[in-house]
């Protein structure tokens, strides 16, 4: 695991609402993303084909994220 990817893993395995079940390395999630390294990232996407990455966090939260003084 990077030193600097948080909470990395691979949601491979979860049951849907539908019943599907999610596909292993298909769909990953990590905690704060702004916190991850330049090199880590490099290397997740390296190892692991990502493509597109999405942010959930609010607004607020993405802004004192941007803003610890706040």
């Amino acid at each position: 695991t990077a030193p600097t990817l948080f909470n990395f893993r691979d949601l491979g395995g979860i049951i849907c609402r539908d019943g599907y079940r999610v596909r292993a390395g298909v769909l990953f999630r990590a905690g704060d993303l702004a916190l991850t390294s330049e090199a880590d990232a490099a290397a997740a996407v390296e190892h692991h084909g990502l493509r597109t990455y999405l942010d959930f966090r609010t607004r607020r939260e993405s802004t004192a994220a941007a803003n610890p003084a706040h």
